[in-house]
């Protein structure tokens, strides 16, 4: 029969007072008889001695009972009042017996964390089983190494030991677990304890801290710019990784360092920066600084800082802020400064006035000398109004409407460019010039350019005036060289007509007196005479065709007549043609010809070619030898005619293949200057090339370079 521990402690002592009784029975019995010895009287005193104890022990044993009962509610109360308290208790608390495990306590906590009951976990092998601890390495929990476990059976005290908990669900918690063994009195082990909690919900807001604070110095370290903190005697107490790619300096430089910020700024910004920060933190006011920096490289940046100033009961207490390099940004100012400067000294110092007014007519910009050339007042000017400047000024303007109109036109069509010439009541004359301004493609006003041309105009007029004078006299001078051609076009033609029977007749001539007076002094000298005037003849014809051919190529009309022939030897023949002429003034000529060289050329325009060539190089060779070099270079045959004479000055050379273009001396040398003129055009119209090399004293090369075809 199971008695609870208050009934079984109230039976221990009623049995204790019981004993008691009996030991004084049997002592007040022996009493008795010892005193007395009549029977009856020991029976009655027996009698009364056993009702009187019985009585005392009864009543012993009933206050004994009522004591026992009240303290045994009394523990109840306690035990009712404690498991109250253990319910509340945001932790999970679980209490077991030992040696049996049996869980004798568990709270709503414990259950709600570990989705479980007392009734479905009667022992503490009951409640490992229905969960799984897994260790970091992912290992599970044995039973024995469960943290109550250890308290209960190896009396071990277990702290914040945190443990992954898989529930029977399926669901996961992370716990932080407390347990310890319990003792008596007696220091004997009578069960464990254990306390935890679930962390799961803080270990995750733990990990997205860490992660925003991560994140937080990802940003940090990637704004391009120094985030840092300073104390109020401005040592810095953190600064981000920036500080070491935008100086080189080591963030461990900046942090040691107390007047580290302080010895790195520059020399000539140093004091001035520091008091200026220093005074406008005291104010507790938000403020930003440019200055330089020296880098570790030995250079210097800008920087920009923009502070902020900390406070703590309306007290300064520290700094924080931003550094951005503005090294290039300070650059492209200082450059823009100066092209600013630059723009200004050239609007002032060009010869136009100039204006600039935006869409809404404001006049945005103008020079002094668009004021000296309007005479406008400043004061007008100061009111920036394109409308009032123009009032202004139409006082001066001889067509003031037509000024006005075109002004309308231009405004009215944004994108149009105009030029026009203003005239005005004095006669001066004005230029006016307006094209869009444009930003990125967008109009964003206009620009005006006036120039006073008057000077110019007068120049120009008179200008016109000249050259129309020197049209005039050029077209009576093209008239006048077209009536020359006309005139050589038809007088070497008329004069061609009859040298044909005069040649005749001097051939008639000298055969009748070689054959009539043979041997006679007289017909010798009239021999000589005819013959002289045949040479003379020859020489006359040749003029009046080079004439001719001057008149074909001015008219377009040269005719070339295409054959085949051997250039080499063409050139062989008129050599031997000339040889009696070379021989007459003491010319030695040498020829270097390539045999054949075969082309498809006119062959008497060639012949014309060489002899002209050679006449000039035995006119001004002054009897010197001449070399001459037929050659064939790929597609490409060459005449060289090479002489030692007077050769050509540079100032006659660019005039050398014109038209009675002479680069001698008339006295000295005759003929009207067409042979190279005429040679020219032949060679070109060949396709060819005719070129020279010369110096004054030194004679001259001529080369003429024809191209190799087979065919018309």
């Amino acid at each position: 029969m199971y008695l609870s521990p208050p009934k079984a402690a109230a039976m221990r002592v009623a049995l204790g007072y019981f004993m008691i009784g009996i030991f004084w029975l049997i002592l007040t019995d022996v009493l008795v008889l010892n005193l007395t010895n009549a029977p009856h009287l020991q029976s009655i005193s027996l009698s009364l001695l056993i009702i009187i104890s019985t009585a005392f022990f009864y009543g012993l044993l009933r206050r004994s009972y009522a004591e026992i009962e009240l303290k045994s509610f009394q523990l109840l109360k306690e035990k009712q009042w404690l498991e109250a308290i253990l319910q509340q208790i945001p932790s999970g608390v679980v209490l077991a017996a030992e040696p049996s495990g049996k869980i004798f306590i568990s709270n709503k906590a414990s259950n709600e964390i570990l989705k479980i009951t007392t009734e479905a976990a009667l022992t503490l092998d009951d409640y490992i089983s229905s969960i799984k601890g897994i260790h970091p390495d992912g290992s599970l929990y044995k039973p024995s190494e469960w943290p109550l476990a250890r308290s209960l059976f190896s009396e071990e005290f277990i702290s914040n030991e945190e443990i992954e908990i898989l529930r029977k669900d399926g669901t996961h918690c992370l716990m932080l677990t407390n347990s310890a063994p319990l003792f008596d009195t007696q220091k004997k082990l009578i069960g464990g304890i254990a306390s935890f909690f679930d962390i799961t919900s803080q270990r995750n807001s733990e990990k997205l801290l860490q992660e925003s604070l991560q994140k937080y110095h990802i940003l940090l370290d990637t704004i391009d710019g120094i985030v840092w903190e300073a104390t109020s005697d401005l040592r810095f107490t953190f600064v981000s990784k920036q500080a070491e790619r935008l100086l080189g300096y080591p963030k461990e430089a900046w942090l040691d360092s107390p007047t580290f910020w302080a010895d790195h700024i520059h020399i000539e910004d140093r004091d001035s920066t520091i008091k200026t920060c220093l005074a406008q933190s005291k104010k507790m006011l938000p403020h930003d600084l440019e200055y330089r920096m020296y880098t570790a490289a030995g250079g210097t940046i800008w920087v920009r800082d923009i502070v902020t100033v900390v406070t703590k009961n309306n007290k300064f207490i520290g700094l924080r802020g931003i550094m951005v390099d503005i090294t290039a940004y300070k650059n492209t100012t200082f450059e823009l400064e100066r092209s600013l400067s630059l723009l200004n000294a050239i609007i002032e110092s060009t010869a136009d006035g100039l204006m600039v007014v935006d869409l809404n007519g404001n006049i945005m910009r103008y020079n002094q000398k668009f004021v000296k050339l309007w005479q406008i007042p400043e004061k007008i000017l100061d009111k920036k109004d394109d409308s009032l400047t123009i009032q202004y000024i139409l006082g001066q303007i001889k067509n003031p409407d037509q000024f006005l109109e075109k002004i309308k036109e231009i405004y009215e069509s944004p994108e149009m460019e105009s030029t026009d010439v203003i005239d005005f009541k004095d006669g001066k004359r004005i230029e006016r010039f307006s094209q869009p301004q444009s930003i990125d493609g967008k109009s964003v006003g206009r620009v005006w350019s006036f120039r006073d041309v008057t000077e110019k105009s007068r120049v120009a007029q008179e200008r016109e005036n000249i050259l129309e004078q020197e049209r005039e006299a050029r077209r009576g001078i093209e008239k006048s060289i077209q009536l020359r051609d006309d005139f050589i076009s038809i007088a070497s033609h008329e004069l061609r007509i009859p040298l044909t029977p005069i040649r005749i007749c001097l051939q008639l001539l000298k055969r009748h007196i070689y054959t009539m007076s043979p041997g006679d002094v007289k017909s010798e000298v009239l021999f000589k005479a005819l013959e002289n005037a045949d040479k003379q003849f020859d020489r006359f014809l040749m003029l009046v065709e080079n004439l001719l051919d001057v008149s074909r190529i001015s008219a377009d009309r040269l005719i070339l007549e295409y054959e085949e022939f051997d250039l080499s030897e063409l050139v062989t023949e008129v050599v031997e043609r000339f040889t009696p002429q070379f021989s007459k003034v003491g010319c030695q000529v040498k020829l270097k010809s390539q045999t054949p060289i075969i082309g498809n050329w006119d062959r008497a325009r060639i012949d014309q070619v060489i002899s002209n060539l050679l006449t000039n190089a035995m006119k001004y060779g002054e009897g010197k030898p001449i070399y001459i070099t037929v050659s064939l270079s790929g597609n490409q045959a060459f005449i060289i005619i090479r002489d030692f004479g007077i050769g050509i000055s540079k100032e006659d050379q660019p005039k050398l293949f014109g038209r009675f273009e002479r680069t001698a001396s008339v006295k000295h040398f005759e003929g009207l200057g067409l042979g190279l003129f005429i040679s020219h055009n032949i060679i070109s119209a060949l396709g060819g090339n005719i070129s020279f090399e010369s110096n004054a004293g030194e004679g001259a090369t001529f080369t003429v370079e024809l191209p190799v075809t087979k065919s018309n």
